[in-house]
């Protein structure tokens, strides 16, 4: 699956539900770690959401993008440990529906058909089945935001088992 770096499941939870025994502050500090540090990578995949409306009919209703880091470090096997969200306050749903037009069908309406052409003459789908904005940015940035956050993730258990053993 894209964007995904391997943490094996069953030592982080592991590592997580015996930080919680031990020190209920190792869990936080590893989240305040991974928001901290990849802070500024989500402000940069959010950079790629311009502020200008795609489509001229939306100018009203278009802002500037903002990225933030969620954890879910209590998620099931195979599920995002880290995961950068990208929201446009008060222009939600145009940047949900601008991002994805298009990647599933090729439109249900005229309306819809003509948004998808005029969408995809400015801002084509990464690959023809990504998003346009969000997911180019993001791409950038993959290898970068996988290697932080596998580093705070096996820093982390490493930290669990060092004050499991007490070394």
């Amino acid at each position: 699956m894209l964007g995904t770096g391997k943490v094996d499941y069953d030592d982080l939870k592991f590592a997580v539900a015996r930080a919680r025994r031990l020190d209920g502050n190792l869990r936080r500090t590893m989240q305040r770690g991974l928001r901290d540090k990849l802070g500024g990578l989500a402000s940069e995949v959010a950079s790629g959401v311009r502020p200008e409306s795609p489509l001229k009919g939306m100018e009203s209703r278009w802002g500037n993008a903002v990225g933030k880091v969620k954890t879910a470090t209590g998620g099931k096997a195979n599920k995002a440990i880290v995961m950068i969200a990208v929201s446009g306050p008060g222009f939600e749903k145009n940047l949900a529906i601008t991002e994805r037009a298009g990647s599933r069908s090729t439109g249900f309406t005229g309306a819809g058909r003509a948004m998808i052409t005029k969408l995809q003459e400015r801002d084509p789908l990464i690959k023809g089945v990504g998003g346009r904005f969000i997911f180019a940015e993001f791409l950038k940035h993959q290898d970068e935001l996988r290697r932080i956050s596998l580093g705070i993730l096996s820093d982390f258990i490493d930290g669990v088992n060092s004050k499991s053993w007490g070394r």
